[in-house]
């Protein structure tokens, strides 16, 4: 009897230890957007690797896991592109290996790496590329009747840019008067506007920042009784010297003066610049072309600037009548009380030659 008992008991157990070797059901774990698949009996090692790494404003998360049931690899990479100031690229690799072998064992490792990839590239300068030698503006003085000439090399600068110093002959003898206006002098502006009111005698007024701060009134004035005022720059700098500083110098020196008049006025300022000093390189010619200015020189002008050493009246007159020509730009600085004086028979004068007096265009 204890024989078939014994023998009984050992069949339950052979029994019992063979159903413990049956396969089971396997299980599923998830972890974020990965599913691991485990059998409890299938006899399987499995390592698993995931990484993915990504910059963007400011963080990046590397995760690597390596997984054993086949060989498999995948990669994929994403780059962005770079704008004028800065580049930025992000990659993103994925990679799966997996490996089963008939054991019974498993493991898994999961391994999370803060990682922060950021490439930073200040774009080149593109107006680099033109020269910014400075150069001042100059002309030859003409014989009487004949048209003031420059240099054919310094058309030929000027003209691809669409700057102007004097209008080609129309037939018609125009005069275009201008005035450049970096600061008020003796009440001179106020008497220029009452001679031109009543001549009725437009004139292009080419201002200042400052000017335009400290005698509003006055631009409103010539706003009100048709002239046109023209950018002479909000702080009058030499153009290649404010080049040399940087680019967005001499634009902010362009455009400042621009945006507070509009301001002011509530009108937009006509797109004439006349460069401070007359001086200018290839690049302010470059520049001022593609914020659409027309860059504006002259066909005469004489030393009337210095107010504590103005010209002889009648001299001045006999010199500015002896170069006048079909499409003169005559430049006059509104601070000379010579300029006050005989500014009346000028325009007479001017008048009784067969001129008339126009206002500047900007050049398409």
């Amino acid at each position: 009897m204890k024989r078939v008992l014994a023998f009984f008991l050992m069949a339950l157990f052979l029994f019992m230890v063979s159903c413990s070797n049956l396969p089971t059901a396997p299980t599923e774990t998830s972890i974020g957007s990965v599913t691991f698949t485990s059998a409890a009996t299938s006899s399987e090692s499995e390592s698993s690797s995931f990484s993915t790494s990504e910059s963007s404003s400011s963080t990046s998360t590397s995760t690597t896991r390596t997984t054993s049931t086949a060989s498999t690899t995948a990669s994929a990479a994403v780059t962005t592109a770079s704008s004028t100031a800065s580049s930025t690229s992000t990659s993103r690799t994925s990679t799966t290996t997996t490996s089963r072998t008939s054991t019974t064992t498993t493991s898994r490792s999961t391994t999370t790496t803060p990682s922060t990839t950021r490439t930073t590239t200040t774009a080149a300068d593109p107006y680099a590329v033109y020269s910014n030698e400075d150069l001042s503006w100059w002309y030859r003085r003409p014989a009487p009747g004949e048209r003031a000439t420059i240099d054919a090399g310094i058309q030929s600068l000027i003209s691809s840019y669409g700057a102007v110093w004097q209008l080609a002959p129309s037939g018609q003898k125009r005069v275009y008067l201008t005035m450049d206006a970096g600061y008020e002098f003796e009440n001179n502006t106020t008497e220029i506007l009452d001679i031109a009111a009543a001549k009725g005698v437009p004139i292009t007024f080419f201002i200042t920042g400052s000017y335009l701060n400290n005698n509003f009134g006055l631009v409103q004035r010539m706003i009100n009784e048709g002239h046109q005022v023209g950018n002479h720059t909000q702080r009058h700098l030499r153009a290649s010297a404010a080049l040399e500083t940087s680019t967005q110098t001499f634009i902010s020196d362009l455009l400042e003066l621009e945006m507070n008049y509009l301001s002011l006025t509530g009108r937009p300022m006509p797109k004439l610049y006349r460069p401070a000093e007359g001086g200018y390189s290839e690049r302010s010619l470059k520049i001022a072309k593609d914020f659409a200015y027309t860059t504006v020189f002259w066909s005469f002008a004489y030393r009337d600037w210095l107010t504590d050493d103005q010209p002889d009246p009648d001299a001045a007159f006999d010199l500015i009548m002896s170069e006048l020509h079909d499409g003169s730009i005559l430049l006059l600085h509104a601070v000379s009380d010579t300029n006050v004086a005989i500014l009346p028979r000028l325009i007479d004068a001017i008048r009784a030659e067969g001129y008339t007096f126009v206002l500047l265009q900007p050049q398409s």
